[in-house]
């Protein structure tokens, strides 16, 4: 099968028309795919890679954009694409295979139905200091993090690849192939991330989806309550333990928070502790 016909396959899913329209106008895709862009990591924060790996594959053209200096920052799109490499290489998929499973995410001009320049991205980075992200991996990146689609990559032994969006009709067929739910490579980033700022500016997660990570992490609350709506999340409140022995600890308390319910528990006819319940709402 051909790529266009493998592009094709994808279009059938609804929630990636905006892939085969070009419209990347909403606000939420327009603010995913500029993150995309930003190089904010270094090659340490890539799992599974060591600087050695990593310039050896960039001599064997499996990277869109090779950088000239030695202290070089990433992209979350190179971050995504390093990822998959790394898993495909686990599977013990040769480099040459992996270089047309590059082609079939980065090449691929889908809006004009052809393949981009073999320079157009080092074209592009030198003239502009950002990597394009208007390509078929960038696109399906966006879709993921916008509406957590859980799509997989499909790659043959031979490198012959496509993405599966759950339609039963571009499910592959007998031959033996290699599954990335790509889902997992976003999940697996956030929960070996400490950084919380990087996952913020990465775009993976919603402002709301890092404050209640920040929360979680944070280690000082009894319990988070989530209420979500038609698949978004339009609010939520955390519930935090204080102890608080006598009465200028509960004032602590009464003027050190910014609560909008709180329970004094007594044991004995004493303050024991306070049970501060905190909502947030998001517009």
């Amino acid at each position: 099968m051909d790529i266009k016909k493998r592009v094709i396959k994808v279009f059938k899913d609804n929630s990636l028309d905006v892939i085969e329209s070009g419209d990347n106008s909403s606000a939420d895709v327009f603010l995913l795919m500029l993150k995309l862009k930003a190089e904010i990591f270094t090659i340490k924060d890539v799992q599974g890679l060591s600087p050695r790996v990593y310039n050896h594959w960039k001599n064997s053209q499996l990277l869109p954009v090779v950088r000239k200096n030695k202290l070089e920052r990433i992209s979350y799109l190179e971050f995504f694409w390093l990822r998959i490499i790394i898993i495909l290489r686990e599977f013990g998929l040769p480099i040459h295979k992996i270089v047309k499973v590059k082609q079939f995410l980065f090449a691929y001009d889908f809006e004009n139905w052809q393949n981009f320049d073999p320079n157009y991205y080092q074209e592009f980075y030198e003239k502009n200091g950002t990597i394009e992200t208007d390509n078929f991996l960038g696109t399906v990146i966006a879709m993921l993090l916008d509406k957590k689609i859980d799509s997989k990559l499909i790659v043959y032994l031979d490198g012959l690849a496509y993405i599966d969006n759950g339609d039963d009709e571009s499910m592959p067929g007998n031959d033996p192939h290699i599954v990335i739910p790509l889902l997992n490579i976003i999940k697996d980033f956030v929960k070996n991330t400490k950084n919380i700022n990087l996952i913020k500016n990465s775009g993976v997660l919603k402002e709301t989806e890092v404050e209640i990570l920040r929360l979680v992490r944070n280690g000082d609350l009894k319990e988070i309550r989530i209420h979500p709506k038609e698949g978004e999340i339009k609010g939520f409140e955390t519930i935090k333990i204080v102890k608080a022995s006598d009465e200028q600890r509960l004032l602590n308390v009464f003027t050190g928070h910014d609560y909008e319910t709180m329970t004094v528990h007594k044991n004995n006819g004493k303050i024991s502790y306070c049970e501060i319940i905190t909502k947030y709402r998001v517009k």
